[in-house]
C-alpha cells in the first residue's frame, strides 16, 4: 500500500456520517468498493502501520444516536478487515512510531496514551492534563511530539518513551502534524496561517 487513503467523514448537505474509501492515484482522488467496509463515522483515527502495510483505523463516531465507536479496521489496499484488538479508545490523534513499530493513539478528552501491534494496550505515560490534538513521529529523536490544549493556549509536548515532557512553546491548533525528513523536525500546519511552525525539540 503506498497511496493516501480517505475514510468516512462527514456529508457536507445532509450532515451524516460517510463510509466511502477513497485512494489517492498520484493525479486524482479514485473511490474503491472493497467487499467489506467499516460502519460510517466522523472523527476517527486513521494511520499508516509501515511496518505491517496497512492503514490502522479506529473509533470516531457514527449517527448521532450511535454513540461513540471503539472498534478497530485495517486496510491493505483492497479490502477492510475488523480486528479484534481488545478495549480501544473511541476519539484520539494517531502516528506510527518506527523506532517500535507499533501504533500510538493519545486521547483527545483525557490525555491517555494507548500502543497498538495488533491489540490496543494502555500506556502509562503519566496521563498528561490535556486534550491532544495532533500527534507525530520525530524520527531523528525517537520520540513522539503531540499539540494539546487544557482550557489554554496549545502546548507542545514530548512522550520520551516514559512520560509526557511539556514545553512552554504554545503553537496554534494545527490541521495537520508530521515529521519532515529535509528539515529533520516536526512540522505543525494550522489553517489560516501562512508559515508553518517547525518544532526541533528547541523550543
Amino acid at each position: 500500500l503506498r497511496a493516501p487513503v480517505l475514510f468516512g467523514g462527514l456529508l457536507y448537505g445532509p450532515q451524516v456520517p460517510a463510509g466511502d474509501t477513497w485512494v489517492w492515484n498520484g493525479s486524482s482522488w479514485r473511490s474503491v468498493v472493497p467487499s467489506r467496509s467499516p460502519p460510517p463515522r466522523q472523527e476517527h483515527g486513521m494511520v499508516y502501520d509501515a511496518l505491517r502495510g496497512r492503514i490502522v483505523l479506529v473509533g470516531g463516531r457514527g449517527a448521532a444516536d450511535a454513540g461513540a465507536l471503539t472498534d478497530t479496521w485495517e486496510f491493505d489496499g483492497l479490502d477492510w478487515e475488523q480486528v479484534d484488538a481488545g478495549a480501544a479508545p473511541s476519539s484520539g490523534v494517531l502516528a506510527f512510531h518506527r523506532g517500535r513499530g507499533t501504533v500510538f493513539m493519545a486521547e483527545k478528552n483525557n490525555g491517555r496514551l494507548w500502543e497498538y501491534d495488533g491489540r490496543w494496550s494502555p500506556r502509562d505515560a503519566g496521563n498528561a492534563p490535556v486534550g491532544f490534538r495532533a500527534l507525530a513521529y520525530d524520527a531523528r529523536r525517537d520520540r513522539l511530539v503531540a499539540v494539546g490544549t487544557f482550557g489554554g493556549p496549545s502546548v507542545t509536548l514530548e512522550w520520551n518513551g516514559a512520560a509526557w515532557v511539556t514545553f512552554a512553546a504554545p503553537v496554534v491548533e494545527p490541521n495537520a502534524l508530521y515529521f519532515d525528513p529535509a528539515q529533520g523536525a516536526v512540522v505543525s500546519q494550522a489553517t489560516g496561517t501562512k508559515d508553518p511552525a517547525v518544532w526541533d525539540g528547541t523550543g
